[in-house]
């Protein structure tokens, strides 16, 4: 068969590709309300973000296409204090963390977006860019705790 290889990735945490959801985003700005401007995607750094599906519909997937890209989704990511960092101005306070618990939280964790592995079949030198359509390819019930995963 077709040798695997460990693809090449940079400033992630535990997995290659964090997928996020916009409309889990405007959610979670919603329920934080206030005065406050809207948290910005980049507070959660995924590398896929996709519009469309109702917010947090990303937990239920297992397995999308990405383009003509396979991609197996492993488990709901926990959100660190990092995510509570003002990446323009250094600066510091509880959200998104405070109203992710207050809905999100499972376990001791607080989870917004999906950790996801590029299938065997995903070449070396593969690509994924901006305007790729994401195809769900297969839903289940949402993991948040890497003790769940099972090898498939």
């Amino acid at each position: 068969g077709p040798a695997a290889f460990v693809p090449k990735t940079y400033l992630n945490d535990g997995f290659p590709v964090l997928i996020a959801n916009r409309s889990s985003l405007d959610e979670l700005n919603r329920r934080i309300g206030g005065s406050r401007p809207p948290l910005p995607m980049s507070r959660f750094r995924p590398n896929v973000v996709v519009e469309g599906p109702e917010p947090f519909a990303e937990d239920s997937w297992r397995a999308v296409m990405i383009g003509d890209h396979l991609f197996h989704v492993v488990k709901g990511c926990p959100r660190c204090k990092q995510a509570c960092t003002d990446q323009t101005t250094g600066e510091r306070d509880s959200e998104p963390l405070e109203t992710l618990a207050t809905f999100r939280k499972f376990g001791g964790d607080v989870y917004f977006a999906v950790n996801a592995v590029p299938d065997v079949s995903v070449k070396k030198g593969s690509t994924i860019g901006p305007g790729d359509v994401v195809r769900v390819i297969r839903t289940g019930d949402p993991v948040f705790d890497i003790g769940a995963v099972a090898a498939e």
